[in-house]
């Protein structure tokens, strides 16, 4: 497998994307509509980072009276 061949890697130049209007409007409002959950992911992450970083603060007598 380490002596595979790799084909040549050649450039790609996009030069024109034809897509209809409603189409496209309908794909950007699915993509708003699935970034929702993806963001209360990343705030349950963030929100669980502070409460642990809080924790830790607390512990080590770092927070101010």
């Amino acid at each position: 497998m380490a002596n595979a061949l790799v084909p040549p890697v050649a450039p790609v130049v996009v030069v024109g994307f034809d897509m209809p209007f409603w189409p496209l409007v309908r794909f950007l409002v699915k993509v708003a509509i699935a970034s929702i959950p993806a963001g209360l992911v990343i705030a349950l992450f963030y929100m669980l980072l502070g409460l642990l970083y809080g924790g830790i603060m607390v512990a080590l007598h770092r927070v101010p009276h």
